[in-house]
């Protein structure tokens, strides 16, 4: 993916991995950066699933203390943003 991707476009790309870890989530759900994995009904197993999508949609690499860290969505495109720009 083109790493330089607004931070909408990843939101939205987050967004729809996330729909096809969770498909009972369906497409009315809010899926917004303050909204925790939790509440989208993601186990830390899907979350782990998610962050391997990401690490080869975006191109990246996501290490195990920064998969820990991660709570949120916004916690998740926010990171998405440092490893691009590093």
């Amino acid at each position: 993916m083109n790493h330089d991707v607004e931070p909408d476009a990843v939101l939205t790309r987050v967004g729809a991995l996330i729909r096809e870890l969770v498909p009972d989530l369906g497409q009315d759900a809010e899926i917004a950066p303050a909204v925790t994995f939790e509440a989208l009904g993601l186990t830390s197993l899907l979350v782990v699933d998610l962050v391997g999508s990401v690490e080869a949609d975006f191109d990246v690499t996501i290490t195990d203390q920064q998969l820990v860290e991660l709570r949120q969505v916004g916690d998740l495109t926010g990171l998405l943003a440092d490893l691009r720009v590093a």
